[in-house]
């Protein structure tokens, strides 16, 4: 709920630092079968919906899409620890074009 998204974001900033995650999302897709009470960490791909990450100063995405992604992937292979909350997706109803274009 929007009146708590201050206080949500504080606490997934708070458990990716005890985590020593550098980088934390949320889950994908709003599949409510597939949404858990848990947090994925390592190498946890995230939407770029909502991500939050402490920047290295040396990532260089390289698309144009699915920069998420590639982000996910920077800073895995650089030993980087990634947090993704399962528990938390967003549902919206996109009204641009999308895809790949």
């Amino acid at each position: 709920p929007e009146e708590n998204l201050e206080f949500i974001i504080d606490h997934i900033w708070e458990i990716a630092d005890r985590e020593r995650c550098k980088l934390w999302g949320i889950y994908p897709t709003p599949n409510t079968y597939m949404l858990s009470r848990t947090y994925t960490l390592g190498l946890a791909k995230s939407t770029g919906q909502m991500q939050g990450y402490y920047n290295p100063g040396d990532v260089q995405l390289t698309v144009a899409v699915m920069e998420d992604y590639e982000r996910v992937l920077h800073f895995y292979s650089r030993g980087l620890s990634c947090m993704r909350c399962d528990f938390l997706s967003v549902k919206s109803d996109n009204k641009g074009r999308g895809g790949c274009a």
